[in-house]
Order: structure tokens, then C-alpha cells, then sequence
């Protein structure tokens, strides 16, 4: 064992913890509220209820940029289309084409990927969100 490490590590958490101690007294707890507000301006669609099985494999991506050497030349990378779909209701026609592409190379992705993520129950979520943006806008 590393005493140096050990000692020092130790220090920062009781330091941490006798900031909160004295603080918390004087500094109001905000909660949620300020990221729920935030959630609420965005205009987010909720996620289909049938698509909550395949959130847990198609959430594990570590933004890590392995499968945006994969992609095709010009096109924007991988990464992008897992990371960042459409989510509000007015953009659902931009995430069309991203699960066939992200299908097409799943193979690819699963064999490179450090996280093991789940290519297909992205391309699943996506296609489902989608819908459910298309929906609210009421395009059919």
C-alpha cells in the first residue's frame, strides 16, 4: 500500500466532508429543480414506455471516439449519431437516416467498442423517438 496515496486521499474526503458539515447550515440545498426546469424548456417528447428495455445497453457509450473511424468519409461521425439524435419534436425528420447507418456498421462498432454497447437498441431507440417526436408534431 501507498501511505503517500492512502494519507492524501483521506485528507481530501475529510476536508470535503468538514466544508459540508460547516456549510450546510448557511447554504440552501437547491435540489432538482433547476435541472427539472431546464428539462422543461428543452420540449423533450418522453421516451416511449415499450423502448425503457433497451435504454440500459444503448446507455453505456463513453463518448470515447473508437467508431468515428468508422464511418464514411464526409458524413459526420458515428459517435454523433449515438450521442446526439433528435429530441424535440421539431427535429424528428433529422434523425431519419441515422439507425440504418449506425445498423450497417453495428458489427464493426461491436467488435471496437470498449463498452460493449448495444448498436442495435440504439438504432431501436432512435426509430422509436423518432415516432414518438414525429407524433407530437403530428406529422404521420
Amino acid at each position: 500500500m501507498n501511505w503517500a496515496k492512502f494519507i492524501k486521499s483521506r485528507s481530501i474526503i475529510a476536508v470535503a466532508a468538514a466544508k459540508r458539515i460547516t456549510l450546510t447550515p448557511f447554504v440552501r440545498n437547491r435540489g432538482p429543480g433547476p435541472w427539472l426546469g431546464r428539462l422543461a424548456e428543452e420540449d423533450l417528447a418522453a421516451t416511449p414506455p415499450e423502448l425503457w428495455d433497451t435504454a440500459e445497453p444503448s446507455s453505456r457509450c463513453l463518448a470515447c471516439g473508437m467508431c468515428d473511424g468508422l464511418g464514411e468519409p464526409g458524413a459526420p461521425p458515428l459517435s454523433h449519431a449515438i450521442l446526439g439524435p433528435a429530441r424535440r419534436p421539431e427535429d424528428a425528420h433529422l434523425a431519419a437516416e441515422i439507425p440504418d447507418r449506425l445498423r450497417a456498421r453495428a458489427t464493426e462498432i461491436a467488435r471496437i467498442c470498449p463498452a460493449r454497447l448495444g448498436v442495435e437498441e440504439i438504432a431501436t431507440l432512435i426509430e422509436g423517438n423518432a415516432r414518438m417526436l414525429s407524433a407530437v408534431r403530428g406529422e404521420s
